[in-house]
């Protein structure tokens, strides 16, 4: 086998490979930053790569001034209603900067909380 046709044949195998890892790379892939587990989307300007998350719905305090979850407050324009009749939280995570380098830290600034829609 001359050294062209090796050549040839070890490029196009490489190539092979690559395809194979790109698609299983796709397949594998978890859900975009804008959907929730089941399906629905966040909508834009709630969620920020990965911001949203669901809660159990009884995790929840309604206030006079809109809705509080684990100490985070979510005034009335942040409230919205879940598109799965499940509640929700999108909220940023604080950046702890210490002797490890910049970390993330616990759930801190409140973008929207879905909530199940009246009845």
């Amino acid at each position: 086998m001359s050294l062209n046709l090796r050549s040839l044949l070890y490029l196009l195998f490489m190539i092979g490979v690559a395809v194979v890892i790109g698609v299983f790379a796709l397949a594998l892939r978890p859900a975009r930053a804008h959907d929730a587990p089941s399906g629905w989307k966040y909508p834009e300007g709630c969620c920020n790569d990965g911001d949203c998350k669901p809660i159990p719905c009884d995790s929840i305090t309604e206030t006079r001034e809109g809705y509080d979850w684990k100490g985070i407050h979510f005034n009335e324009n942040q409230v919205r209603a879940s598109g799965d009749k499940t509640c929700h939280v999108c909220v940023g995570k604080e950046w702890i900067h210490n002797s490890k380098g910049l970390q993330e830290g616990n759930d801190k600034y409140p973008h929207c909380i879905f909530i199940q829609p009246s009845t």
